[in-house]
């Protein structure tokens, strides 16, 4: 009995505690081709509060070169990609339009106290709000989990495949703050995410736009180089996204032969546009 109860012991200490309120970036995969889109989705969870948050100020950066080129949130009473309830943009709140006061977007605005960055810069900071009775209306409240909004990324030629995602409370906004107008009683952790993506389409290695010969060069050249099995996997510095044709996160044969196959059914000049 005692080692039973030692092993149940060690077991709760090696799992680690989930965070109060949790905000995290994860990249978006389409579950159907399992393509990955260069977007990442900004994500919370606060079921462990007592309460749910009543608003969001966050700053979100991007490391490897790549900028933040576009948002996508769903305003009030929509529902898109964002959980209904925090379609209220607070930065863009304009109390001299009574019939469109909230409706903007969620990105704060340049000449806001601090500075903070804008689209097309890799440092964003973003204002989300949730509006309603919770007393009367409690049917709109917002979920206690879900996805805030979505990011498109763009990098530059030459720029890291794998760009790292961080999140952090804008404290100058308040943060997070719940719906008793204080912060959380819990901990509150924010989760980086890692997201790799191509920057044009699979198979063009040099990310010129188009897939040609050049890029089955470079790929012959990794397989060739990696040496019997002739297999790169993820976790190799050597792996590049864009070569692996499959996505079964290895450049293999498999993955040179279907490039090989595609160049040749597209006949001379054996080049194809992405899209």
């Amino acid at each position: 009995m005692k080692k039973i109860i030692l092993v149940l012991v060690v077991l709760m200490l090696a799992v680690p505690a989930l965070a109060d309120v949790q905000i995290r970036a994860e990249q978006v995969i389409n579950p159907v081709t399992v393509k990955r889109p260069c977007k990442v989705a900004i994500k919370y969870n606060v079921t462990g509060e007592t309460e749910l948050a009543r608003g969001f100020a966050l700053e979100v950066t991007a490391s490897g070169g790549a900028t933040f080129s576009a948002i996508q949130a769903a305003k009030e009473g929509e529902s898109t990609n964002a959980a209904p309830g925090y379609g209220i943009f607070v930065g863009s709140v304009d109390a001299s339009n009574p019939a469109d006061p909230c409706w903007g977007d969620p990105v704060a605005d340049i000449n806001d106290p601090d500075g903070p960055g804008q689209l097309d810069s890799n440092s964003i900071v973003l204002e989300f709000g949730s509006l309603y009775d919770k007393d009367a209306v409690p049917s709109a409240a917002p979920l206690n989990s879900g996805t805030l909004c979505i990011l498109t990324l763009t990098k530059p030629s030459g720029a890291l495949l794998a760009t790292t995602v961080s999140i952090s409370a804008n404290a100058l906004r308040g943060g997070i703050v719940m719906e008793n107008a204080g912060p959380a009683n819990g901990t509150v952790s924010f989760v980086p995410g890692t997201v790799e993506c191509c920057r044009t389409c699979l198979g063009d290695l040099n990310s010129e736009k188009w897939i040609t010969i050049a890029d089955l060069g470079m790929l012959y050249a990794k397989i060739g180089a990696a040496g019997p099995p002739y297999q790169i996997p993820k976790t190799d510095p050597a792996y590049n996204i864009c070569g692996d044709k499959n996505e079964d996160n290895w450049l293999t044969i498999a993955d040179l032969g279907m490039l090989y196959g595609q160049l040749g059914a597209a006949g001379v000049p054996y080049q194809i546009p992405c899209p």
